[in-house]
């Protein structure tokens, strides 16, 4: 199963995104682990709901900096968070219905997810906030 592990050219440069990203890709090996390690569906459900949880938690936080810096791509933004949770509740129910032996495919779809979204769609506010001369520094 592929490895999991943050890389310092993740960073997009806001402190307290970053440091919440590095900690979805813990939750993400905190669930890669469980799945290797064969842990009971149970231990695995709870790694993949702490990740769904930690998601909500940093998606609302990013969206009121992005509120706050007026973003215009916001509403585009909140979307692509809801539909990796939505996303993430159907891998967690296929399990929890042992629909579907879903470990590698999971793990390869957060991965991909969140380095797509960090380093394209995150990066994206990123510019705007440096064009517009918005200053983050507040929500470090």
């Amino acid at each position: 199963m592929m490895k999991v592990e943050w890389k310092d050219e993740y960073n997009i440069g806001i402190a307290s995104i970053d440091r919440q990203h590095q900690k979805l890709f813990v939750y993400l090996s905190d669930i890669r682990l469980a799945l290797i390690n064969d842990d009971q569906e149970e231990a695995i459900q709870k790694a993949i709901q702490n990740l769904i949880d930690y998601g909500i938690e940093h998606f609302s936080f990013e969206e009121a900096l992005l509120k706050e810096g007026n973003y215009d791509l916001l509403d585009e933004h909140h979307e692509l968070h809801n539909s990796y949770n939505e996303k993430l509740i159907r891998f967690k129910n296929k399990l929890v219905h042992n629909d579907d032996p879903m470990g590698t495919e999971l793990i390869i779809f957060i991965k991909k997810w969140l380095l797509e979204h960090i380093l394209v769609e995150d990066m994206k506010y990123i510019n705007s906030f440096k064009s517009s001369g918005f200053k983050s520094s507040n929500m470090d």
